[in-house]
């Protein structure tokens, strides 16, 4: 199981800061901590807590089992006008430059061993980088290829503000399934809200 303890042993300090980012939680570390170091899988999603599917997610899996890009997510810009000034974390993100930057949303995606082990070992070497910018950062390469979810599986999926699990409920005659993020209870809310506010004064 993974473990803050564990993960901000396994990279150096700012590496984790910056990859894990707002909640400064384990999970997006150690997620290519452990794509790299297993020899079972090509390819992993990885889902977040709070993503809603209405449909099966079996049927999702499949509707992407013939891609073979290393990363596929919900949402991706590219070369987007305004950097560095319209979105906080390109600071943090070494591989990011005014010809060649690179952001993705990532409650649900797949990533390749390829490319997770690309990442690790940038981080283990003293790279950094907020998690929605390194990921698809470390792919602007001609070995690798990245792209987005079928659309018609997207219903609302955005950072904030949250869904209610109501807002979701019945959500199920959608044609294909969709899914759906953030969904939080507000004592849920209240709660992460509470760990971002705390770990950004720590930082």
């Amino acid at each position: 199981p993974m473990s803050r303890r564990v993960e901000t042993a396994r990279f150096p300090k700012v590496a984790f800061n910056t990859y894990s980012g707002i909640y400064q939680a384990p999970a997006k570390p150690a997620q290519v901590a452990w794509m790299a170091n297993q020899n079972l899988f090509k390819f992993a999603w990885f889902i977040e807590g709070d993503v809603y599917f209405s449909g099966d997610w079996l049927e999702f899996v499949h509707m992407h089992a013939n891609d073979s890009r290393d990363l596929l997510v919900p949402e991706l810009n590219q070369n987007e006008r305004g950097f560095p000034d319209n979105w906080p974390h390109w600071k943090t993100c070494d591989v990011a430059t005014v010809e060649n930057h690179s952001r993705a949303f990532i409650p649900v995606h797949r990533i390749s061993k390829k490319l997770a082990t690309t990442i690790f070992q940038h981080l283990v070497s003293g790279g950094h980088g907020h998690h929605e910018c390194l990921m698809p950062g470390l792919c602007q390469q001609p070995e690798c290829a990245m792209g987005l979810i079928a659309a018609e599986l997207l219903g609302v999926v955005r950072f904030r503000p949250s869904l209610s699990p109501n807002d979701c409920r019945g959500r199920r005659n959608d044609t294909h399934g969709k899914f759906y993020h953030p969904v939080k209870t507000q004592e849920q809310e209240k709660i992460a809200n509470h760990i971002a506010y705390v770990k950004s004064k720590n930082l």
